[in-house]
């Protein structure tokens, strides 16, 4: 299996995410990023979802089971009873939880090494979600 990265606009993800993985049609999985203004950035959400896909992938995890949890948080944002700020892979009955808790501890470490406050990262790509959803 090839892991390819792309680096997309925002408004080429799936979902109301910043990163997101996927296989294509000859099963090599495809690492989605939002384009950020800091490269930095682009790196922590990289290895963010490099590591939540092979934990998910050892799990046994699905994408369909992935995707359906994540529309589920779609229709809770977009009705407005879920925040755009809460992410679905904290919640405990998110098939992919353990994967992204450790992915997130990844990419402390990275953004730490290059540099980055981990403060200064959510806030930005937090932003990143907020002015998309301002604009659409």
């Amino acid at each position: 299996m090839n892991i390819i990265i792309k680096i997309v606009e925002q408004k080429e993800q799936k979902f109301l995410t910043q990163g997101d993985w996927r296989p294509d049609e000859h099963g090599d999985m495809i690492i989605t990023i939002t384009k950020c203004p800091d490269w930095r950035h682009e790196a922590g959400i990289a290895v963010h979802e490099l590591v939540e896909l092979y934990i998910s992938k050892n799990l046994g995890i699905t994408i369909e089971q992935c995707d359906e949890f994540d529309a589920m948080y779609e229709e809770g944002y977009r009705s407005g009873k879920i925040p755009l700020n809460k992410e679905p892979g904290y919640d405990k009955k998110c098939p992919y939880f353990l994967g992204h808790v450790w992915g997130d501890r990844f990419s402390f470490v990275l953004l730490w090494l290059l540099g980055v406050k981990w403060k200064d990262y959510v806030r930005e790509t937090d932003k990143l979600i907020e002015d998309f959803v301002k604009l659409n």
